[in-house]
């Protein structure tokens, strides 16, 4: 596939290469440590930070040499906007939900599973990111109990605690993530019927 010269000269072209890994943690630590500041999280949480960026990206490249793009899986492009989508979730963690290391690192654990897992399309593909996850976690927190990388249930939204209660926190279970699902359906019904 080519374009034709007489066409490009109309049009400005950039190439910009993935930055290195140190300005990758310098960009992502500036941010986190910026929000766990910001929002008082406890020492726990903001000695783990620097685990938790060279996990990061770690993943990614990992994630970046296993799902390569192909005809079928042409959608299989992972970029710094992932990476981004990882913290921005993070950004949403509050002081009072977070407050251990196995909290927030259960938490990363649900955005990268939301960004990286979410794409692939073969449970073959499914198996083997969850054994990059857990291989990435256990390298880099040894210090950690091994049963938090695998929890029954990792998901993490905006209503886990009510629908009133507007925190991003984890569900406790499915059977209270649907008894809140139903409550919001029946509200929704009752406010908008014909």
């Amino acid at each position: 596939f080519t374009i034709n010269p007489r066409l490009q000269r109309h049009f400005c072209v950039f190439a910009v290469s993935f930055p290195g890994q140190e300005a990758q943690t310098t960009i992502y630590q500036n941010i986190l440590n910026g929000h766990l500041e910001l929002n008082k999280f406890p020492a726990p949480v903001k000695r783990i930070t620097d685990k938790l960026l060279q996990a990061s990206i770690q993943l990614h490249s990992k994630i970046n040499s296993t799902f390569l793009p192909t005809a079928i899986k042409f959608h299989y492009i992972f970029n710094l906007r992932d990476l981004s989508n990882i913290y921005q979730g993070i950004l949403y963690s509050q002081a009072d939900i977070t407050r251990t290391a196995p909290d927030i690192i259960q938490l990363w654990m649900h955005e990268a599973s939301r960004v990286y897992r979410d794409k692939l399309i073969d449970q073959k593909d499914v198996d083997t990111y969850d054994k990059l996850i857990i291989d990435v976690c256990k390298k880099n927190f040894e210090d950690v109990d091994e049963s938090v990388f695998e929890p029954q249930i990792n998901i993490y939204t905006h209503f886990s605690l009510g629908i009133g209660e507007v925190k991003y926190a984890p569900v406790a279970s499915y059977q209270v993530l649907n008894t809140i699902l139903i409550k919001a359906l029946k509200n929704y019904n009752k406010m908008n019927s014909i």
